[in-house]
Protein backbone atom coordinates (compact mmCIF):
# COMPACT_ATOMS: atom_id res chain seq x y z
CA UNK A 1 0.00 0.00 0.00
CA UNK A 2 1.91 3.22 -1.08
CA UNK A 3 2.52 5.89 1.86
CA UNK A 4 0.63 8.79 1.42
CA UNK A 5 3.20 12.52 1.41
CA UNK A 6 2.81 14.76 4.20
CA UNK A 7 3.61 18.37 4.54
CA UNK A 8 4.97 20.20 7.37
CA UNK A 9 2.79 22.43 8.83
CA UNK A 10 3.38 25.78 11.39
CA UNK A 11 2.00 26.74 14.32
CA UNK A 12 3.13 29.56 16.72
CA UNK A 13 6.16 27.37 17.81
CA UNK A 14 7.15 26.62 14.05
CA UNK A 15 6.99 23.27 12.23
CA UNK A 16 5.98 20.94 14.83
CA UNK A 17 3.35 18.93 12.96
CA UNK A 18 2.82 17.07 9.54
CA UNK A 19 -0.81 16.98 7.51
CA UNK A 20 -1.64 14.72 4.66
CA UNK A 21 -2.96 17.92 2.57
CA UNK A 22 -1.61 21.36 2.01
CA UNK A 23 -2.87 24.31 1.60
CA UNK A 24 0.41 26.81 0.24
CA UNK A 25 2.86 26.29 -1.63
CA UNK A 26 6.50 28.17 -2.41
CA UNK A 27 8.54 30.59 -0.14
CA UNK A 28 6.80 32.68 2.56
CA UNK A 29 7.44 33.75 5.99
CA UNK A 30 5.04 32.51 8.98
CA UNK A 31 4.50 34.81 11.80
CA UNK A 32 4.36 33.55 14.92
CA UNK A 33 0.87 35.38 16.29
CA UNK A 34 -0.08 34.66 19.75
CA UNK A 35 2.01 34.15 22.87
CA UNK A 36 5.25 34.19 24.48
CA UNK A 37 7.16 33.36 21.44
CA UNK A 38 4.97 35.84 19.34
CA UNK A 39 6.83 38.00 16.73
CA UNK A 40 8.99 34.51 16.14
CA UNK A 41 8.96 33.59 12.38
CA UNK A 42 10.01 31.04 10.11
CA UNK A 43 10.92 30.61 6.34
CA UNK A 44 8.68 27.78 4.61
CA UNK A 45 9.10 26.66 1.21
CA UNK A 46 8.08 23.90 -0.91
CA UNK A 47 4.47 22.83 -0.21
CA UNK A 48 2.98 23.38 3.56
CA UNK A 49 0.31 24.62 5.90
CA UNK A 50 -0.14 27.25 8.43
CA UNK A 51 -2.30 26.82 11.22
CA UNK A 52 -3.66 28.39 14.40
CA UNK A 53 -1.73 31.50 15.69
CA UNK A 54 0.32 32.54 12.80
CA UNK A 55 0.25 35.18 9.99
CA UNK A 56 1.73 34.59 6.80
CA UNK A 57 3.66 36.92 5.09
CA UNK A 58 4.52 36.31 0.77
CA UNK A 59 7.14 38.33 -0.33
CA UNK A 60 7.71 40.45 -3.94
CA UNK A 61 9.93 37.78 -5.37
CA UNK A 62 10.69 40.63 -7.48
CA UNK A 63 11.59 43.01 -4.83
CA UNK A 64 12.75 40.98 -1.77
CA UNK A 65 14.97 38.13 -1.03
CA UNK A 66 12.92 35.98 1.31
CA UNK A 67 15.75 34.85 4.15
CA UNK A 68 16.97 38.64 3.45
CA UNK A 69 13.34 40.15 4.65
CA UNK A 70 13.46 37.55 7.73
CA UNK A 71 16.42 38.76 8.88
CA UNK A 72 14.70 41.54 9.57
CA UNK A 73 11.32 40.17 11.04
CA UNK A 74 13.04 37.63 13.09
CA UNK A 75 13.23 40.15 15.67
CA UNK A 76 11.62 40.77 18.83
CA UNK A 77 11.74 44.50 19.13
CA UNK A 78 10.61 44.81 15.63
CA UNK A 79 7.18 43.24 15.71
CA UNK A 80 4.18 45.69 17.71
CA UNK A 81 2.93 43.75 20.63
CA UNK A 82 -0.84 43.75 22.29
CA UNK A 83 -1.86 42.32 25.20
CA UNK A 84 0.25 41.29 29.19
CA UNK A 85 -0.91 37.88 30.24
CA UNK A 86 -1.04 36.42 26.42
CA UNK A 87 1.05 38.66 24.66
CA UNK A 88 0.06 39.09 20.77
CA UNK A 89 1.23 40.11 17.15
CA UNK A 90 -0.21 43.12 15.94
CA UNK A 91 0.31 42.92 12.58
CA UNK A 92 -1.71 45.81 10.67
CA UNK A 93 0.15 48.42 12.85
CA UNK A 94 3.67 46.93 12.41
CA UNK A 95 3.43 46.16 8.58
CA UNK A 96 3.52 49.66 8.30
CA UNK A 97 6.45 49.93 9.40
CA UNK A 98 9.37 51.04 6.54
CA UNK A 99 12.66 48.77 6.14
CA UNK A 100 15.29 49.27 4.96
CA UNK A 101 15.54 47.77 1.09
CA UNK A 102 19.00 47.30 -0.92
CA UNK A 103 18.71 46.43 -4.56
CA UNK A 104 17.29 42.58 -4.83
CA UNK A 105 21.32 41.52 -5.53
CA UNK A 106 22.47 43.11 -2.34
CA UNK A 107 19.74 41.60 -0.55
CA UNK A 108 20.63 38.04 -1.63
CA UNK A 109 24.69 38.68 -1.20
CA UNK A 110 23.90 39.48 2.27
CA UNK A 111 21.90 36.44 2.88
CA UNK A 112 24.61 34.32 1.24
CA UNK A 113 26.97 35.92 3.68
CA UNK A 114 24.79 35.38 6.90
CA UNK A 115 23.79 32.00 5.45
CA UNK A 116 27.18 30.83 5.84
CA UNK A 117 26.87 31.24 9.73
CA UNK A 118 23.20 29.86 9.51
CA UNK A 119 25.38 26.01 8.64
CA UNK A 120 28.21 26.63 10.74
CA UNK A 121 25.80 27.14 13.68
CA UNK A 122 23.70 24.26 12.19
CA UNK A 123 26.45 21.92 12.14
CA UNK A 124 27.93 22.42 15.11
CA UNK A 125 23.97 22.29 16.81
CA UNK A 126 24.06 19.03 14.99
CA UNK A 127 27.30 17.65 16.78
CA UNK A 128 25.91 18.94 20.30
CA UNK A 129 23.20 17.14 19.65
CA UNK A 130 25.08 13.91 19.00
CA UNK A 131 27.60 13.89 22.19
CA UNK A 132 24.49 14.47 23.98
CA UNK A 133 22.67 11.45 22.55
CA UNK A 134 25.89 10.06 23.38
CA UNK A 135 26.39 10.74 27.30
CA UNK A 136 23.07 9.45 28.03
CA UNK A 137 23.50 6.25 26.01
CA UNK A 138 27.06 6.29 28.34
CA UNK A 139 25.39 7.50 31.36
CA UNK A 140 22.73 4.79 31.51
CA UNK A 141 25.19 2.13 30.36
CA UNK A 142 27.76 2.71 32.66
CA UNK A 143 25.81 3.54 35.67
CA UNK A 144 23.68 0.94 35.26
CA UNK A 145 26.85 -1.73 35.22
CA UNK A 146 25.62 -3.26 31.51
CA UNK A 147 29.00 -1.55 30.07
CA UNK A 148 32.07 -1.66 32.30
CA UNK A 149 34.72 0.49 31.83
CA UNK A 150 38.32 -1.78 31.27
CA UNK A 151 40.05 -3.53 33.80
CA UNK A 152 36.94 -3.09 36.08
CA UNK A 153 35.35 -6.61 37.48
CA UNK A 154 34.77 -6.04 41.20
CA UNK A 155 31.36 -6.42 42.54
CA UNK A 156 29.63 -3.00 43.26
CA UNK A 157 28.29 -2.30 46.84
CA UNK A 158 24.91 -0.36 47.76
CA UNK A 159 25.03 2.34 50.15
CA UNK A 160 23.05 5.24 51.39
CA UNK A 161 23.69 8.67 51.20
CA UNK A 162 23.91 9.40 54.88
CA UNK A 163 26.76 6.80 54.92
CA UNK A 164 28.73 8.39 51.44
CA UNK A 165 28.93 11.71 53.52
CA UNK A 166 27.16 14.08 55.77
CA UNK A 167 23.58 15.16 54.64
CA UNK A 168 23.28 19.07 54.90
CA UNK A 169 20.03 21.04 54.59
CA UNK A 170 19.42 24.73 54.02
CA UNK A 171 18.20 27.65 55.55
CA UNK A 172 17.30 31.59 54.72
CA UNK A 173 18.47 33.80 57.22
CA UNK A 174 15.76 36.78 58.42
CA UNK A 175 15.11 39.11 55.62
CA UNK A 176 14.29 41.60 58.38
CA UNK A 177 17.75 42.13 59.50
CA UNK A 178 19.98 44.07 57.36
CA UNK A 179 23.17 42.90 58.95
CA UNK A 180 22.61 39.21 57.91
CA UNK A 181 22.97 40.29 54.17
CA UNK A 182 25.21 41.82 51.29
CA UNK A 183 28.09 40.05 53.21
CA UNK A 184 30.90 37.99 51.48
CA UNK A 185 29.32 34.50 51.91
CA UNK A 186 27.57 33.08 48.49
CA UNK A 187 24.04 32.00 49.08
CA UNK A 188 22.92 29.61 46.53
CA UNK A 189 18.60 29.51 45.68
CA UNK A 190 17.31 26.60 43.10
CA UNK A 191 17.25 29.39 40.08
CA UNK A 192 20.82 29.36 40.14
CA UNK A 193 21.44 25.32 39.87
CA UNK A 194 19.45 25.20 36.45
CA UNK A 195 20.68 27.69 34.80
CA UNK A 196 24.37 26.08 34.95
CA UNK A 197 25.96 25.02 32.39
CA UNK A 198 28.39 22.44 33.88
CA UNK A 199 28.77 20.89 36.99
CA UNK A 200 30.02 23.63 39.08
CA UNK A 201 29.12 26.53 40.56
CA UNK A 202 31.52 29.15 41.63
CA UNK A 203 29.53 32.33 43.00
CA UNK A 204 25.88 33.26 43.66
CA UNK A 205 23.80 36.77 43.33
CA UNK A 206 22.99 36.80 46.80
CA UNK A 207 25.67 36.67 49.68
CA UNK A 208 24.85 36.81 53.34
CA UNK A 209 27.47 38.37 56.16
CA UNK A 210 28.84 35.27 58.51
CA UNK A 211 26.53 36.71 61.30
CA UNK A 212 23.59 35.76 59.43
CA UNK A 213 25.35 31.75 59.08
CA UNK A 214 25.52 31.91 62.76
CA UNK A 215 21.67 32.87 63.40
CA UNK A 216 20.31 30.57 60.70
CA UNK A 217 20.24 26.97 59.34
CA UNK A 218 22.19 28.14 56.29
CA UNK A 219 25.29 26.19 57.43
CA UNK A 220 28.71 26.92 55.83
CA UNK A 221 29.78 23.63 52.96
CA UNK A 222 33.28 23.20 52.54
CA UNK A 223 33.84 23.59 48.57
CA UNK A 224 33.38 20.24 46.36
CA UNK A 225 30.26 19.83 48.28
CA UNK A 226 27.26 18.79 46.27
CA UNK A 227 24.32 20.66 46.56
CA UNK A 228 21.27 19.25 45.89
CA UNK A 229 17.66 20.99 44.91
CA UNK A 230 15.14 18.76 46.94
CA UNK A 231 11.93 21.44 46.68
CA UNK A 232 10.32 22.32 43.14
CA UNK A 233 12.89 21.27 41.05
CA UNK A 234 14.14 18.33 42.65
CA UNK A 235 16.80 16.23 41.70
CA UNK A 236 19.36 19.16 40.11
CA UNK A 237 22.30 19.58 41.75
CA UNK A 238 26.17 21.40 41.56
CA UNK A 239 29.31 21.41 43.11
CA UNK A 240 30.45 24.24 44.83
CA UNK A 241 33.68 25.46 44.20
CA UNK A 242 33.49 27.64 47.10
CA UNK A 243 32.65 27.73 50.33
CA UNK A 244 28.83 28.55 50.08
CA UNK A 245 25.66 28.42 51.69
CA UNK A 246 22.15 27.42 50.48
CA UNK A 247 18.73 27.88 51.06
CA UNK A 248 15.72 25.50 52.71
CA UNK A 249 15.45 24.03 48.62
CA UNK A 250 18.19 22.19 49.43
CA UNK A 251 20.13 18.46 50.78
CA UNK A 252 23.20 19.13 50.44
CA UNK A 253 25.75 15.94 50.83
CA UNK A 254 29.23 16.73 52.57
CA UNK A 255 31.58 13.49 50.95
CA UNK A 256 33.58 11.82 53.15
CA UNK A 257 36.43 12.29 50.76
CA UNK A 258 35.94 15.14 47.95
CA UNK A 259 37.34 12.58 45.65
CA UNK A 260 33.54 11.43 45.18
CA UNK A 261 31.67 14.73 44.36
CA UNK A 262 31.96 14.30 40.79
CA UNK A 263 30.93 10.70 41.03
CA UNK A 264 28.12 11.18 43.35
CA UNK A 265 27.00 14.43 40.90
CA UNK A 266 26.81 12.02 38.04
CA UNK A 267 25.03 9.00 40.08
CA UNK A 268 22.35 11.27 41.41
CA UNK A 269 21.76 13.18 37.87
CA UNK A 270 20.95 9.61 36.58
CA UNK A 271 18.30 9.54 39.24
CA UNK A 272 15.79 11.77 38.45
CA UNK A 273 12.82 9.26 38.59
CA UNK A 274 13.57 8.03 42.30
CA UNK A 275 13.95 11.92 43.06
CA UNK A 276 10.03 12.50 41.09
CA UNK A 277 9.21 9.42 42.92
CA UNK A 278 10.09 10.99 46.63
CA UNK A 279 8.80 13.59 45.77
CA UNK A 280 5.48 15.02 48.20
CA UNK A 281 3.32 18.31 48.78
CA UNK A 282 1.09 19.93 48.20
CA UNK A 283 2.36 23.72 47.21
CA UNK A 284 5.26 22.55 46.41
CA UNK A 285 7.16 19.11 45.90
CA UNK A 286 9.57 18.46 48.34
CA UNK A 287 11.84 15.75 49.61
CA UNK A 288 12.75 15.43 53.38
CA UNK A 289 15.74 15.39 54.98
CA UNK A 290 15.09 11.83 56.35
CA UNK A 291 13.86 10.56 53.04
CA UNK A 292 16.85 12.49 50.85
CA UNK A 293 19.60 10.60 53.51
CA UNK A 294 17.63 6.85 52.91
CA UNK A 295 18.36 7.04 48.96
CA UNK A 296 20.45 3.96 48.16
CA UNK A 297 22.99 4.73 45.25
CA UNK A 298 25.82 2.25 43.73
CA UNK A 299 29.32 2.42 45.31
CA UNK A 300 31.88 0.70 42.99
CA UNK A 301 35.51 0.29 43.57
CA UNK A 302 37.26 3.92 44.46
CA UNK A 303 39.11 3.26 41.33
CA UNK A 304 35.93 3.03 39.52
CA UNK A 305 34.52 5.67 40.90
CA UNK A 306 36.89 7.71 39.94
CA UNK A 307 37.20 6.36 36.10
CA UNK A 308 33.38 7.21 35.73
CA UNK A 309 33.63 10.31 37.12
CA UNK A 310 36.24 11.13 34.68
CA UNK A 311 34.89 9.37 31.56
CA UNK A 312 31.37 11.48 32.05
CA UNK A 313 33.50 14.83 33.20
CA UNK A 314 34.91 14.33 29.54
CA UNK A 315 31.65 14.04 27.77
CA UNK A 316 30.92 17.17 29.43
CA UNK A 317 33.89 18.68 28.57
CA UNK A 318 33.24 18.22 25.17
CA UNK A 319 29.49 19.26 24.95
CA UNK A 320 30.63 22.40 26.91
CA UNK A 321 32.93 23.30 23.53
CA UNK A 322 30.65 22.78 21.81
CA UNK A 323 28.09 25.34 23.07
CA UNK A 324 30.80 27.72 23.82
CA UNK A 325 31.74 27.53 20.07
CA UNK A 326 28.03 27.66 19.02
CA UNK A 327 27.76 30.86 21.47
CA UNK A 328 30.64 32.54 19.63
CA UNK A 329 28.97 32.01 16.21
CA UNK A 330 26.08 33.44 17.00
CA UNK A 331 27.20 36.53 18.78
CA UNK A 332 29.38 36.83 15.43
CA UNK A 333 26.84 36.67 13.26
CA UNK A 334 24.52 39.30 15.37
CA UNK A 335 27.13 41.96 14.75
CA UNK A 336 27.96 41.31 11.30
CA UNK A 337 23.84 41.43 10.72
CA UNK A 338 23.23 44.29 12.80
CA UNK A 339 26.31 46.15 10.36
CA UNK A 340 25.09 44.73 6.56
CA UNK A 341 21.48 45.38 7.74
CA UNK A 342 22.38 49.27 8.46
CA UNK A 343 24.43 49.48 5.77
CA UNK A 344 27.58 50.41 8.24
CA UNK A 345 29.17 47.14 6.01
CA UNK A 346 28.30 47.26 2.55
CA UNK A 347 28.43 44.73 -0.28
CA UNK A 348 28.97 45.40 -3.61
CA UNK A 349 25.78 45.17 -6.09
Amino acid sequence: MPTRNLYPAYSASGQDVWHTDYSHEGEAIIVSAVGARCGKTFIASGKWSAIANTHVIFPDRDKVDVYYLNLILDNEHFWIRGGSAQPFVLVKRTLKKKIPLPPLDVQRKVAKILRTWDEAIETAEAELKAKQERKRWLMQSVLSGSLRLKGCNKPWDKKRLDQVGMIVPGGTPSTSIPEYWNGDVPWATPTEITKLKSPYIYNTEALITSEGVRNSSAALLPADSLIVCTRATVGVCAINKVPMTTNQGFKSVVPASTDDTLFLYYVLNSMQSTFNRLAQGSTFLEISKTQFEKITIIWPSADERRLIASLMRTCDEQIESIGEAIEVLRTQKRGLMQKLLTGEVRVAA
